[in-house]
């Protein structure tokens, strides 16, 4: 039953400047971002995807700014994206940047593409018209960039333009003091931005978002209603504000608990509130405890939000909402009824296609948490848990949600089997899976064909291992996918390094950083080989660009380093040991790095 009225919750979208009046529980967050922007060259505001820097900067932030304007007056510039929704950038060499043209862009809506390109940051920020207030102060500048993160995470980046637009971006800093930018940034990419950070500006400041405490959850329930003729019944928005922080989890020895939590997910209290405004008949103008119980609570109203994002999503891939169901019980609900995580596969994870677990990321179902190059899944929430189980359980039964005796089944066992070092099932199940994949099941077949490969070189089974990736390749450049080949062959890379194969190594490699130019870790394992036959300048050349996007990959800063001493580079090789030391005092236990530092250390 929906609601005569407009919706006063916003529901899963971040909130927009037309939102302001729908925005509440958030005025001391916005009170310190505001003064920290104006008092800071950059500030940084980072948090967990989903926790609302978005909506602080477009419906908070930004409206506090424009009714101070008279008393602080300032210059604001449209909140800038570096890539639109759902775009992923590929530069053709040559081509204007196109960081720098869509920023720009979003900083200038008003003016074509045409007539921004081959212009660069520092240009636009020195050519924007100078204003004064009214003791002829030149008023500052104050620029946002949402979503930053996206610079880091583009799989497909051009790195060279990933490094042109950060290097405009610190120019543009540099030769303006009236601007001043706001970074906002998922928290897991923060330290990507260490060094650059250096670069945009001396004076920069770092602000945490974090998630809402009870009080402005509660806020955040009860202030959108002012502007309608609903309203809580005394203790039904307390009522429904615990709810959202209670969950129900299992112990390691099987006892049920519910744990109540310090903050509440914006996103679920979105969610949760807009479904429940639209499960009120029209009469209803007192929403009571009472009734909030008779709707099933929470956990209902999170159901339907589930339900809706694997509906979306099976629809976007050409699946059913049933094998997605089944798939998130198989892999991100235990026995125990826990939290399970996966890792991102060389095409698939677990055995849907990759794009599965990045819509469910977009949609709010999954987060991921990417470490030395391998990419792990969960579910986003605890409060999810009892959602996914039980709808596939309403698909396939209780008996038979997570029972999958195909191919796909085989392989999902030599996964798990090869993630708990049982290297024999590991090895028989992937065999199984191989057997049974047909031609309608080609990627089964190559994901099986690599987990062989990985059983046999943890064998030592070195030439059988080489052979099992030499198949899993050929399946993969048949299906024309070359992420996965890329994968495949950095693993094979790194292989014949560990049996002293370099050239072979080296050879593998290449091919893979050509085919995923934004995978770090591939990168460093070919600087380690280049720098064993002896190719510095090479080894330099990837280093580098691995810095330039992760800049606190120790491995990589290590290696940078061990280089420049045998280059008899002392500054460079001390600036980068010690930057690795800073980061994990454990390298500093290491022969080589030893023999460095003492060889340089007394020249510093």
């Amino acid at each position: 039953m929906a609601a005569d009225q407009d919706d006063p919750y916003i529901g899963l979208r971040p909130y927009g400047s037309a939102d302001r009046g729908k925005f509440f529980g958030r005025q001391g967050e916005v009170d310190d971002i505001r003064d920290l922007w104006l008092s800071s060259r950059l500030l940084v505001l980072y948090g967990e995807s989903g926790v609302g820097k978005t909506s602080l900067l477009n419906a908070g932030v930004i409206p506090s700014l424009i009714d101070q304007n008279a008393k602080f007056p300032v210059d604001i510039l449209p909140v800038g994206r570096i890539l639109p929704p759902g775009v992923v950038l590929r530069p053709d060499p040559g081509a204007p940047n196109p960081y720098v043209v869509r920023l720009l862009s979003s900083w200038s809506p008003d003016r074509a593409p045409s007539q921004l390109v081959g212009k660069s940051i520092k240009q636009f920020i020195l050519e924007w018209p100078k204003t004064y207030d009214k003791y002829d102060v030149q008023l500052p500048i104050l620029a946002a960039i949402d979503q930053f993160e996206q610079v880091f995470t583009d799989e497909r980046a051009d790195l060279g333009a990933v490094e042109v637009f950060l290097r405009d971006l610190a120019d543009a800093a540099r030769a303006d003091h009236r601007l001043h930018i706001l970074v906002s940034v998922r928290a897991e990419q923060l330290a990507s931005l260490l060094d650059h950070e250096r670069a945009i500006a001396d004076q920069r400041t770092r602000y945490r978002v974090f998630p809402l405490n009870p009080d402005a959850a509660l806020e955040a329930v009860t202030e959108p209603l002012r502007s309608t003729n609903r309203s809580f019944a005394p203790g039904a928005a307390e009522h429904l504000v615990e709810d959202l922080r209670t969950t129900t989890t299992t112990t390691s020895v099987g006892e049920t608990v519910r744990i109540r939590g310090a903050t509440i997910e914006p996103v679920h209290l979105q969610v949760a509130c807009s479904g429940l405004w639209r499960s009120l008949p029209n009469e209803v103008t007192r929403i009571t405890t009472d009734y909030l119980q008779s709707q099933g609570g929470v956990d209902h109203l999170l159901r339907d939000f589930c339900e809706n994002a694997v509906t979306a999503v099976a629809t976007e891939c050409g699946l059913t909402p049933g094998v997605i169901w089944s798939w998130l019980a198989r892999y991100f609900v235990t026995d125990r009824g826990t939290r399970g995580t996966i890792s991102e596969g060389i095409a698939e994870t677990g055995d849907l296609p990759n794009k599965v677990a990045q819509r469910l990321e977009a949609h709010r179902i999954l987060k991921s948490v990417e470490q030395s190059g391998d990419r792990r899944y969960e579910l986003a929430h605890d409060r999810l848990l009892a959602a996914v189980d039980d709808r596939a359980r309403d698909w396939w039964g209780p008996e038979n949600n997570r029972a999958d005796p195909s191919a796909r089944g085989y392989l999902r066992q030599a996964r798990a089997a090869l993630d708990e070092g049982r290297q024999t099932l590991a090895e028989n199940s992937a065999l199984e899976a191989v057997r049974l994949s047909g031609p309608s099941a080609p990627a089964v077949r190559g994901e099986a064909l690599a987990v062989l490969a990985r059983v046999k070189a943890a064998d030592g089974e070195v030439n059988e291992a080489i052979a099992r990736y030499r198949d899993a390749i050929d399946v993969y450049l048949q299906l024309a996918d070359g992420p996965a080949v890329g994968r495949l062959r950095a693993d094979l890379g790194r292989l014949l390094r560990d049996s002293g194969d370099e050239l072979g190594a080296m050879d593998e490699l290449r091919i893979a950083v050509e085919l995923l130019p934004a995978d770090i870790s591939a990168k460093i394992d070919l600087a380690g080989v280049l720098r064993t036959l002896g190719q510095y300048d090479g080894a330099l050349g990837m280093l580098t660009a691995a810095l330039i996007v992760a800049p606190d990959r120790v491995d990589a800063l290590r290696e940078r380093g061990l280089i420049h001493a045998d280059r008899g580079a002392a500054r460079e090789a001390l600036a980068d040991l010690r930057a690795a030391v800073r980061l994990d005092p454990t390298v500093a236990d290491r022969a080589d790095v030893r023999a460095a530092l003492a060889r340089f250390e007394g020249q510093s």
